[in-house]
Formats: C-alpha cells, structure tokens, sequence
C-alpha cells in the first residue's frame, strides 16, 4: 500500500491546562491533517517486520496504520477516573493548592538553608529543604463576643517518606496570629512558643542573662489571648515546627 505523506502546518490543536478536546484522525494509510473532536483514546502500535531481503542491513517495518493499533486500557481507565475527579471539583485538594486560569499549581516553601550555599546547607537530614503543604489543627471559639484561637497540632507532608506527619503541640516550636488579615501580608500581633523540651531553660541559656518567668509563661500558650473580631472578616494562623517547617492558614471568623 502506498502512504500518503502528510505535513502538518500547525500540530497545536489544543490547550496545554485542560483536557485534550481534538485530534488528528488516524487512517488505514497513517496520520492524517483531518481535525476530529474528542480526545484519541491511548494505544500503541504493535511493528510488523517485513521480510528481509538480500544484502538488506536493517529491519523494515510495516507503516503506522491505524490497524496496527492496539488500545492501552490501563492508561485509558486512568484517564476516565481523572477526568471524573476534575467533573466533581477535584475533591481532596489541598487547601495551599492555588488555581491560575485552568492551571494547577501545588506551592512549595524554600527551606531559608538553601540560600546559604554549599558551606552552610545542612546535610544531616534532619529537617526539609521544602515544604509542600501542612494542614494546622487550630479550634476557634468565641467568649462574651472575644475570640480565642487554640492550636492542638499540626500536619505535615514528609517529602521524605510521601507521608503525613502528625504532630502534637509538644512538636511545635512557635505560633504567630494575624487577628486582622488582609490577604496581602501578616503580621504578628500575638505569638506564643510550645513544646515540650523546656524551651524556658533554653532561651535563658542562648540569653545569658534572666528572663521574667511570669512574662515568658504568658507567651508559653498553646491558647491565644481573646481578641474582637476582625474587620476584615479574617485571621490568619501561622504554625513552625521544630523541623523549620512553616504552614499559614487563613480562617473566616
């Protein structure tokens, strides 16, 4: 069978942040310019040798015809279940999962250690050179029309071992609130230091010096001092654990 040779002026039929909704059709003698709707379902094609001839050095093999495809159903299962997801609002996003236009884009955080160069990257594992995402386990209430934040937690994925890591108050070295968020910069008005390896004692010995026991236990809290709400119908909580890990989470209140 002869082939028709086809050139394709512009092979760019569709958006790269959304699925595939054209292709070029595919004929008994090969790829064709025709447009068609739809996304080509995934297959590969199954190469027929044709007979060597004499003093022939390479394999010839049959041309790409649309008979020589065979259907790859695992990679077609998977797109039907992706596509189900995404028709149903991508359920179990993270919430640090920003949208641009049709594009997902999954934020990562830059360990501050990075910046220092080789000399003063620390190499003994022990904490994370990013941070994709964390979840802080914060209750908020309200008393005599106050508002109180208490932390009991924080979740943080392990890039490590692609696992969550849970940890308690006893793990987290401090948390700040914005008891007025603007959605444009945070800023400390209360902040408060846990955990439970006598950070009182640590401090005084980085210090070299006294620190008031009844001040510092008041920032020794893993629950906030009241605040009114806020006039930006906002707060926003930020946890660091003593991996160096940072989450920020915004609260409508």
């Amino acid at each position: 069978m002869e082939i028709k040779r086809v050139v394709i002026a512009n092979p760019i039929i569709n958006s790269p942040f959304e699925e595939p909704r054209l292709h070029f059709r595919l004929s008994e003698q090969g790829i064709t310019d025709e447009i068609a709707p739809g996304r080509r379902q995934s297959g590969y094609f199954v190469p027929i040798a044709r007979p060597k001839k004499k003093g022939q050095q390479q394999l010839a093999f049959d041309p790409w015809t649309q008979d020589r495809i065979q259907p790859n159903e695992f990679i077609n299962r998977v797109r039907g279940r992706v596509e189900l997801w995404r028709r149903g609002g991508y359920v179990g996003i993270a919430r640090t999962t920003r949208r641009y236009g049709n594009l997902t884009v999954l934020t990562a955080r830059m360990n501050p250690d990075l910046s220092m160069g080789d000399t003063l990257l620390k190499k003994t594992g022990s904490g994370n050179l990013f941070m994709v995402f964390g979840e802080p386990d914060v209750e908020i209430r309200q008393d005599n029309g106050k508002i109180i934040v208490e932390i009991k937690g924080v979740d943080i994925y392990d890039p490590t071992t692609g696992e969550i890591r849970a940890s308690s108050t006893a793990d987290i070295a401090c948390w700040f609130i914005d008891t007025n968020y603007n959605e444009e910069s945070f800023f400390v008005r209360q902040a408060y230091f846990t955990g439970a390896d006598k950070p009182y004692e640590k401090l005084k010995r980085a210090l070299r010096a006294e620190v008031d026991e009844d001040a510092w236990s008041a920032l020794y809290s893993t629950i906030s001092r009241p605040f009114d709400p806020p006039e930006m119908g906002k707060i926003a909580v930020k946890v660091i654990n003593h991996y160096g890990d940072e989450v920020l989470h915004v609260y409508e209140v």
